[in-house]
């Protein structure tokens, strides 16, 4: 039996979905509206309880450019720059006074 660790837990597919959320400045419930899934499931991906699924991955990774390679194995190659720039930075906690600027459209320096 292989004792090597898995690739990737779900609980690391969890958090590199939660950084990307953040990156993107989307609540969950606003991802969840995009690609067509109940916020609940969606919470259990991200707190890493369940299975990403796959179409919903597919979706989420034609709607903002993130690369199925970096929500299942971490590859942050191929990434748009200004996701990259977010992880690297380790934004993942946008202040709600940024969340709201960024909804309604103005930039955020």
């Amino acid at each position: 039996m292989d004792k090597r660790r898995p690739e990737n837990t779900l609980a690391e597919v969890g958090g590199r979905l939660k950084k990307v959320r953040n990156a993107l400045n989307l609540s969950q419930v606003d991802l969840c509206n995009q690609i067509n899934v109940a916020t609940n499931t969606y919470n259990q991906w991200e707190k890493g309880r369940s299975l990403l699924d796959p179409l919903a991955a597919v979706r989420f990774a034609n709607i903002h450019g993130v690369t199925l390679d970096y929500l299942y194995r971490g590859n942050i190659s191929g990434l748009p720059y200004h996701i990259v720039q977010s992880i690297e930075k380790g934004e993942l906690y946008p202040s709600r006074s940024d969340i709201a600027s960024r909804k309604d459209g103005s930039k955020v320096a």
